[in-house]
């Protein structure tokens, strides 16, 4: 098996077709290349890492990988909307049939066309990079059979014991720590917005993850189940048992094929998830994440969507040389004195945040980015862009 290093390789696959447990992938800044006999199994990954990496460079790092050639990175993706029309390789495309008020941003990579990459003709995948929150359960989300106890994390008020497309599992991501998924959003809606033919009635846009009313955190969901008249292709994974037990005797709903795939970085290969010692994600994990973009027109707003594919704890918060886990550093709430706290006399405040935060900024910027990949046995994968795109951080 291949190890983590800057020429390790990676297997593609956007839903693991080959049924694989794991996929070799490459190597982050803060860590280094383990010998090639190197165990790769859950049980071989240390149970309590050291706190050697930076979130921040972290952070950059993974956001600005890769790790498949049909993949662009969401920085990316922003400044590509820039360029102009007759060359730029991604625009938004309108949906056809039951998808008509839904406007996808597809991914035209041959430059003899405007609308689609003849190749594949598949919608454009971004990645990006961020900490990790909570989420309701990875595999049955708010679904809960009759007779079943619900997982704590899932609210009362959203149970749902029957398929139908209020189904859905919600994973929600910590934007308090690094804001940039809101950042290129705005890019995304403020070029969206030029687009000929989108949003003829001008309805506004939801207030729903708008940027405006908080930023502190981000969700993004999967539906659980899809309409079987849509003839969806099979799920390459097993579905959960209540999943199937909700299912029988319905011909309305099968299984959603393009729930995400949870993987977990361990010793240079992406293993599923399941498999892993951790068999979950917990707050603040750095989790890699692909995902389609879409824009949707309801009856009273329109919105837009990120519509996940994949995640991938790249790095766990107890590796972290500061606790990601919560956010009480970056909070928009002012410090105050407490009790018994000490007072160090001669200390000027400067206005420009403390020197570990000036220092951990300064190391990410002189990281260079990550050197392209090569499958195991196919051709190169290369990164987009080697441009690397600066981190928007609250703190």
């Amino acid at each position: 098996m291949s190890n983590i290093s800057p020429s390790a390789t990676a297997t593609k696959h956007s839903s693991d077709p080959t049924g694989s447990d794991s996929a070799t992938t490459k190597a982050s800044p803060d860590e280094t290349a383990p010998s090639s006999t190197a165990d790769t199994s859950p049980e071989a990954a240390d149970p309590q890492p050291t706190r050697t990496k930076s979130p921040l460079t972290e952070l950059e790092f993974w956001q600005n990988t890769c790790l498949l050639e049909d993949r662009i990175t969401f920085n990316d993706a922003v400044e590509l909307l820039t360029e102009d029309e007759k060359t730029r390789i991604i625009e938004a495309r309108c949906g056809t049939g039951y998808k008509a008020s839904t406007w996808t941003a597809r991914n035209i990579l041959s430059s003899h066309t405007l609308m689609f990459n003849k190749k594949t003709n598949q919608d454009a995948i971004f990645v990006h990079a961020a900490l990790w929150l909570s989420s309701s359960d990875l595999y049955t989300g708010n679904f809960v059979p009759k007779g079943e106890e619900a997982p704590d994390r899932v609210m009362e008020s959203r149970i749902q014991d029957t398929p139908n497309f209020k189904c859905d599992i919600s994973y929600v991501l910590n934007t308090d720590y690094e804001s940039s998924i809101y950042t290129n959003l705005e890019h995304f809606e403020d070029y969206i917005k030029t687009v000929d033919g989108f949003n003829r009635a001008k309805r506004p846009r939801s207030r729903w993850q708008d940027g405006n009313t908080t930023k502190s955190v981000y969700t993004i969901s999967s539906k659980l189940f899809v309409k079987k008249a849509a003839k969806p292709r099979k799920p390459d994974f097993e579905p959960h048992e209540w999943l199937s037990r909700g299912l029988k005797g319905r011909d309305d709903f099968v299984v959603n094929p393009d729930r995400p795939l949870y993987f977990d970085l361990i010793n240079g290969k992406a293993v599923k998830l399941e498999n892993s010692d951790v068999p979950y994600f917990q707050a603040g994990d750095l989790v890699w994440f692909s995902f389609k973009m879409s824009f949707f027109v309801a009856q009273k707003y329109w919105t837009s969507e990120i519509i996940p594919l994949e995640f991938m704890r790249v790095a766990r918060n107890e590796e972290f040389q500061e606790s990601t886990e919560n956010t009480d550093k970056v909070s928009d709430s002012p410090q105050t004195l407490e009790d018994g706290i000490a007072i160090e006399k001669g200390q000027p405040s400067t206005g420009e945040g403390s020197q570990d935060d000036k220092d951990a900024e300064s190391k990410a910027e002189e990281k260079a980015p990550p050197p392209p990949l090569k499958r195991d046995g196919d051709t190169n994968i290369k990164k987009k862009s080697s441009k690397r795109v600066r981190l928007q951080t609250n703190a």
